[in-house]
């Protein structure tokens, strides 16, 4: 396999990664977004190392590399929206999950309030004496 196919076999990995990625969010799986996540983000170093190999195989070949930078920046904005994408919905999630603890958050301040109101007086030790 050379250089530009293993990067762009890479570049596939975290496609797909991002894709499940999505489908955690969605379904509110977090195990399953911090598993990419982390899959992510191992693959990193992976694709610098590839990214370098590449550099070196074109400068030995002594290739023109306009096209292959094309397609890389091409693929790359690709998975730059994805992450985008992705990160707009954890925003969403966050927001939901932010609104649904106020809701909880005042429904026990007014619970609290209603037992304080119309709730059973606390009995001292003063009114049962002998």
């Amino acid at each position: 396999m050379s250089a530009r196919d293993h990067l762009f076999s890479l570049y596939e990995q975290w496609r797909r990664l991002s894709l499940a990625e999505s489908e955690g969010i969605q379904r509110g799986d977090w195990a399953e977004v911090t598993r990419c996540q982390n899959a992510k983000h191992a693959l990193q170093e992976r694709i610098v190392a590839a990214t370098d190999a590449l550099k070196a195989e074109q400068t030995g070949l002594h290739c023109d590399r306009r096209e292959t930078e094309s397609a890389i920046r091409t693929v790359v904005s690709r998975l730059m929206e994805l992450e985008s994408q992705n990160s707009r919905q954890l925003a969403q999630q966050r927001a939901h999950a932010d609104a649904e603890q106020a809701d909880g958050d005042k429904a026990t301040k007014n619970l609290r309030q209603v037992n304080r109101a119309y709730g059973q007086p606390r009995q001292t030790g003063w009114q049962n004496y002998s």
